[in-house]
């Protein structure tokens, strides 16, 4: 058994030998194939897999081997949304036993930030979310304290700083909004890292005032985690297999295939965390 990797990375350039698969300039990103064909047309498998289908091609080294025993809806999980959220606390904030945490959006993604914050001793995490029933599983997976957004006018950062009055050591914008990276800059405080997790529009730019960044404060781009795959999926493979990260708990429904829309929609909705489809039903 084997989770896939988005990484299309060649193994070979300078990136790659250094450790940072993410940063091949050959694969990746910059690196699309065109393995599938409709009639004369060829097509793009999305983030290196394509993996809305019964069979896809990948590169060998995109292939991670994870324990027989794992349950394979579990285990797909790790691949994206997992591995985003734990890498970007494990691998670029490197969040510290005793650090301050601030999650905004507590989706598949956030929880992951959440319980790797958790895992690695963060004293205070802070989960943001503007739904309300997102409050219980944010909890589970180890937050501290739960902030609802209510409404565009409802100032987070002012929030935040009655539980943080100096500021979270790490702030984190889950959502993919520039607005709310704007938010995360003036929720941290002087010398932490605010860490853009979230995708927005690719076109997108993010406005924030000089003064707020100017004090010390590291911001990151981060892509899937900062992931070095070969090594991180088993890590969390063998943490899942001996009870230390919730991966169950992420499943809110499975569908077939067919399922696709639900699964959109619900998404966008915002109350559940994650449906699984399974490619034979």
């Amino acid at each position: 058994h084997v989770i896939l990797s988005t990484f299309g990375n060649c193994g070979h350039c300078p990136e790659c030998e250094d450790g940072h698969p993410g940063n091949c300039r050959n694969g990746g990103m910059g690196g699309l194939t065109q393995p599938y064909r409709e009639g004369d047309q060829l097509l793009y498998n999305f983030a290196n897999i394509g993996a809305f289908v019964q069979e896809t091609i990948v590169n060998e080294n995109q292939c991670i081997p994870i324990p027989k025993e794992m349950p394979l809806a579990s285990a797909s999980l790790i691949g994206c949304g997992v591995i985003t959220g734990t890498g970007a606390v494990f691998n670029r904030a490197k969040v510290q036993i005793g650090d301050s945490v601030v999650v905004i959006g507590a989706g598949g993604v956030g929880l992951n930030v959440i319980q790797a914050a958790d895992l690695v001793g963060a004293s205070q995490i802070i989960a943001i979310d503007r739904v309300a029933e997102k409050e219980s599983l944010a909890r589970e997976f180890g937050a501290t304290d739960f902030i609802l957004s209510e409404g565009e006018e409802f100032d987070s950062v002012a929030a935040v700083k009655e539980l943080l009055p100096l500021g979270a050591n790490h702030s984190f914008e889950v959502v993919g909004h520039t607005g709310l990276l704007s938010n995360a800059i003036n929720m941290t405080r002087p010398g932490g890292n605010i860490c853009a997790v979230g995708v927005p529009d690719l076109t997108a730019t993010v406005t924030y005032g000089f003064q707020s960044l100017h004090q010390n404060k590291q911001l990151m781009g981060i892509r899937a985690g900062g992931a070095k795959p070969r090594k991180d999926f088993p890590m969390l493979a063998d943490l899942y297999m001996r009870g230390r990260l919730k991966l169950d708990e992420m499943i809110s429904n499975t569908a077939g295939l067919d399922g696709i829309q639900a699964a959109f929609d619900a998404m966008k909705i915002g109350t559940e965390a994650r449906t699984v489809l399974l490619p034979h039903g």
